[in-house]
């Protein structure tokens, strides 16, 4: 959780006023438990979105609930999104193919997937054969490899742009 594409992510939805949670998958940092290839980390998004979910119930306005994600957080937040069902997306450099990612729901109302078109981890071809079937758009930044070196300002303003007429 301390990575800077998610530091990064997680400022810039601070600054755009959304109520903004992140956490350490299991046996990550000082979490308990043990990496479940997966399977487990959906359950952890499930019980912490529960969790937040619960503790502002008793707010008149149903708060949005947004998604974010890096990497093989991205590809989490989308089976956890079938279950969620949230209003809002954020997949940077998402891993879909190594988990097996579905695509976007259609109940989701907006997506923003944001890919380096240099990133040799989540390789850009990948994103592509994922998004095809269903003409997900992506907005790839161009010279940037899997962690965004240089070019995490650009990714803030691309965060900052796609909210400035939605929400």
């Amino acid at each position: 959780m301390d990575n800077k594409v998610i530091q990064t992510l997680f400022n810039t939805l601070q600054l755009l006023d959304f109520a903004v949670v992140k956490f350490n998958f299991r046996g990550v940092g000082a979490s308990d438990g043990v990496f479940d290839h997966g399977t487990g980390e959906i359950d952890d998004v499930i019980a912490v979105t529960t969790a937040i979910r619960n503790r502002f119930s008793d707010t008149t306005a149903k708060l949005p609930l947004l998604l974010g994600g890096f990497s093989f957080g991205g590809g989490i937040q989308l089976h956890a999104a079938e279950k969620l069902n949230p209003e809002f997306l954020i997949l940077i450099a998402p891993s879909v193919a190594n988990l097996k990612a579905p695509p976007v729901s259609d109940s989701t109302q907006l997506t923003l997937i944001i890919q380096g078109d240099r990133d040799d981890i989540v390789l850009p071809e990948q994103i592509f054969a994922w998004v095809t079937p269903k003409s997900q758009p992506i907005v790839f930044i161009p010279g940037a490899g899997h962690f965004f070196h240089g070019k995490l300002m650009l990714l803030k303003q691309l965060i900052l742009e796609f909210f400035s007429n939605k929400t």
